[in-house]
């Protein structure tokens, strides 16, 4: 959303908007007082959200605790992501994930090499924990943007 609106008003720095100008700005301002709401609920519930998800992943995988130093940073891991999915959301920009965040850490977690689908799984179940937490609503505004994490960060990590 902030690109699109950055993008238009450099189009029409100097003239009024045209119709299908205001229809554009519309649907992106009208958008914006949902997907806030939607990010402050979020917010309410993200650590119950990542500490219910990293239970599951280390009970699943019991040597991630250690190679990770515990339940902790895998909770960690776990919010910053929440966080990022929130604010792209808020913000209606994927790019702005995969940027600020994605290619990062899947970069980071893949040096880990941890096989056996625990970052896909990992991501995979925090969508399901979402899904529970959230309204049906929120979750659909949130779940493209999970998405991607689970489509970006296991790459490679069968390969490993």
């Amino acid at each position: 959303m902030t690109k699109a609106l950055s993008e238009l008003f450099k189009e029409v720095d100097d003239r009024y908007l045209q119709s299908s100008e205001i229809q554009h700005l519309t649907s992106l301002v009208e958008a914006v007082p949902k997907r806030l709401d939607a990010l402050m609920r979020l917010q309410q519930q993200e650590q119950v959200i990542a500490d219910e998800t990293a239970e599951r992943v280390l009970a699943t995988y019991p040597k991630t605790s250690a190679r990770l130093n515990g339940a902790e940073k895998v909770s960690r891991d776990l919010v910053l992501t929440l966080r990022y999915c929130g604010q792209a959301m808020l913000r209606g920009e994927p790019q702005f994930l995969k940027d600020q965040l994605l290619y990062w850490l899947a970069t980071v977690l893949q040096a880990f090499k941890f096989g056996e689908d625990v970052l896909r799984n990992s991501y995979i179940w925090l969508k399901e924990s979402c899904q529970q937490h959230l309204s049906a609503d929120d979750f659909a505004l949130l779940s493209p943007y999970l998405e991607l994490v689970i489509e970006i960060v296991p790459e490679g990590e069968r390969a490993q």
